[in-house]
């Protein structure tokens, strides 16, 4: 596969490219003020209308081998967090190991509850809604600009196309199903909402101009968000959650079981419930070994939702070694999740998000960075 490897200036328009390697889209440093007031304009764009409205922005794999994007559904209808084959919806107990299952809802309280949350945008004039997890920034302490990582689909965050464009609009709502106001606003929430000022992804993934079988392979991505949340001063977003996830690579996944989370929206769930499936990953044999299948009934509104490894009963723990990114068309679709193998080029662009995160020049070459 060919691949672009420098970095790209992105502005209202992606304009220039630089060499060996640019930064782009981070507000500029010492403009707070600004950088709150464009916060506060995504925040109120996204109204209880707005939200409800969002679609799943999700794609199939079809018997040829192409993909499309899957028809998107309304918003959230259906019943609440109905669990698929395999187990039951979270535990009594709470403490252990996860449960097996292929789609359930999540009952347990803890970490991954709050590390885990809805993701909305706009592209093309249309608001989806994703899954998506606060990855490690590499601070672990606040670093004074308030800025923080999460962790989503490539195709959540970039539109691709001739040309190609990042997601504008884009917010970051934590333990959605915490609120039980069906307003859904970011006002009313437990915890309030985050917006990136910088989006950040794989030129595997960015320079194919359709979703492909070669795209796939990097549907990554990391949104830089700024502060957020409730009250005043703003919050970073990692100190409010108490937590963070790191980054893993997923050579070995076959020799564990792994625990995906998302907010599936399309029938039979409604998109309000944090929904898990649990079990042993396989290699998908039809992409020749290189992206992970999982047992699980999650539907459209769940792509960006996190593979965790070594996550318990009571939401402690976990390594992000995968993430919600396909589907198969028919009966075979219905019943299984596919997701990139997390390896050296994951890493390379969660380090080249942590530099932007941190307000420092960004080396790496292979990985674009935008205004969000």
């Amino acid at each position: 596969m060919s691949r672009t490897s420098s970095l790209l200036l992105a502005g209202a328009v992606l304009a220039a490219a630089l060499a060996p390697a640019a930064v782009a889209g981070a507000a500029p440093q010492g403009k707070a003020d600004k950088a709150r007031a464009e916060h506060e304009r995504i925040v109120a764009y996204w109204t209880p209308e707005r939200m409800k409205a969002a679609k799943p922005r999700d794609f199939e794999r079809l018997p040829d081998g192409s993909f499309r994007q899957v028809k998107p559904t309304k918003g959230p209808g259906g019943a609440k967090g109905k669990p698929g084959t395999g187990g039951g919806g979270g535990s009594t107990v709470c403490s252990g190991d996860v449960l097996s299952t292929s789609g359930a809802s999540w009952d347990c309280p803890g970490p991954v509850k709050m590390l885990t949350g809805k993701v909305l945008f706009t592209m093309g004039g249309q608001q989806y809604v994703c899954s998506g997890a606060v990855a490690d920034d590499g601070d672990n302490q606040a670093d004074g600009n308030g800025n923080a990582l999460v962790l989503t689909a490539g195709h959540c965050v970039w539109d691709q196309g001739t040309p190609g464009a990042f997601a504008t609009n884009w917010l970051f709502y934590p333990d959605f199903d915490a609120n039980s106001n069906p307003s859904h606003s970011c006002s009313v929430s437990l915890y309030g909402c985050w917006t990136a000022t910088s989006l950040v992804a794989d030129t595997g993934f960015t320079s194919e101009t359709q979703f492909t079988s070669a795209a796939i392979t990097h549907d990554y991505a990391f949104a830089v968000v700024g502060p957020g949340g409730k009250g005043s001063p703003a919050a970073e977003l990692d100190v409010a959650m108490k937590g963070e996830y790191s980054v893993g690579t997923s050579t070995s996944l076959p020799e564990e079981r792994v625990t995906a989370f998302g907010y599936p929206q399309a029938s039979p769930y409604d998109g309000t419930d944090l929904v898990y499936c649990n079990g042993t990953p396989f290699a998908d044999s039809g992409l020749a070994g290189l992206t992970w299948g999982l047992g699980c009934t999650m539907t459209g509104g769940a792509s960006g939702g996190p593979w965790l490894s070594g996550v318990k009963l009571d939401g402690s723990g976990g390594t992000l070694v995968s993430l919600n990114s396909y589907k198969y068309n028919g009966r075979r679709g219905a019943a299984y999740m596919y997701g990139p193998k997390f390896n050296s080029e994951t890493t390379n662009v969660w380090k080249a998000a942590k530099d932007v995160a941190a307000g420092n020049k960004v080396t790496q070459v292979d990985v674009l960075v935008g205004i969000g």
